[in-house]
């Protein structure tokens, strides 16, 4: 059975809602400083980041994820930023990665990516998931990247929504992800995909998915902190942070990444993981503690005949979980 959404099944009903702040203003550390300087020294005269023999990502990955993170550092407003977008707004590449990235970072700044989100849609299939371009099979990869990107956007379609949700929320017994069923959980894809469904998670009862999620991430730590490397071990805190209110489970880990940052402020020399170690610590230093997922909740209503208005007697009201 599909997610549904719980103000859908509130529709009719006078529901209370809390809004919870989760992140407070940015504020950039010493640390943070010299990464951002490094990354100033790296931009190519096109707008874009990365693209040497040495970068981990393609100019579009890179550039998206400096992008970002400048706007968690609230550096959103600056030349670098203006022309990064750019050099994003020009790429003609439309798979669904690219798109997603483009999204978001469009997005952020406010610019129109209504055209981005129409070719982006056109990639999701009958199942609910989103594959590379239209017509090819779906991906946990693919839906995570569209539905963060739908999220960042504002795409307030329940449907397309629900039905990606249900595809994405499909994971291994131990709460991996992975990239099919020969391959085991990847912390890669799990990283992407809790990311995805914290955009979700008090509009669709995913408090399961994500715990199993988080828990398998921290499984996957070294018994010293981190992960395999330093982009592995931002993209897993840049999941894990904003849903663990107990920062032990993860502190090893976030002392490995601020030990990796090299004397010239970058993390590996590039400007890919630079970016996303600077997103990670920008939400190790700046999130609120969590708020307690929604388990239960009430509502008050009368059940009446549509055509008399008349209360109708020995009614009941039963709620259809997923």
């Amino acid at each position: 059975m599909r997610p549904q959404p719980i103000m859908d099944r509130c529709a009719r009903f006078a529901c209370r809602v809390i809004a919870v702040a989760l992140f407070v203003v940015p504020a950039a550390s010493a640390q943070a400083a010299t990464g951002l300087d490094w990354l100033a020294g790296q931009q190519n005269a096109d707008g874009s980041y990365g693209g040497t023999p040495a970068s981990l990502a393609t100019p579009v990955q890179s550039t998206a994820a400096v992008l970002r993170a400048y706007q968690a550092l609230g550096l959103g407003a600056g030349a670098s930023h203006s022309t990064g977008l750019a050099f994003l707004g020009s790429d003609p590449e439309i798979n669904t990665e690219f798109l997603a990235r483009k999204i978001i970072a469009g997005a952020q700044a406010g610019g129109d990516v209504s055209a981005w989100l129409a070719t982006l849609l056109t990639h999701q299939n009958p199942d609910g998931g989103f594959g590379d371009q239209a017509g090819y099979d779906s991906s946990v990869l693919d839906t995570a990247f569209a539905l963060e990107a739908l999220a960042v956007a504002g795409y307030a379609n329940a449907e397309v929504i629900a039905r990606a949700i249900f595809y994405l929320a499909q994971q291994q017994a131990n709460g991996g992800f992975r990239l099919s069923a020969a391959n085991d959980g990847s912390v890669h894809l799990t990283a992407l995909a809790m990311t995805a469904l914290q955009r979700y998670a008090f509009h669709y009862n995913l408090a399961g998915q994500l715990d199993k999620a988080r828990a398998f991430l921290l499984s996957r730590q070294s018994a010293v902190g981190g992960w395999a490397d330093d982009t592995e071990t931002a993209l897993a805190l840049t999941a894990i942070v904003p849903f663990t209110s107990d920062t032990s489970l993860y502190a090893a880990s976030l002392g490995a990444l601020r030990a990796g940052q090299r004397a010239d402020g970058s993390w590996l020399g590039d400007s890919y993981t630079t970016a996303l170690a600077l997103r990670a610590l920008q939400l190790a230093e700046n999130t609120a503690p969590p708020p307690v997922m929604p388990t239960t909740g009430s509502f008050t209503g009368r059940v009446v005949n549509d055509a008399t208005g008349v209360p109708l007697v020995g009614a009941f009201v039963a709620i259809d979980q997923p």
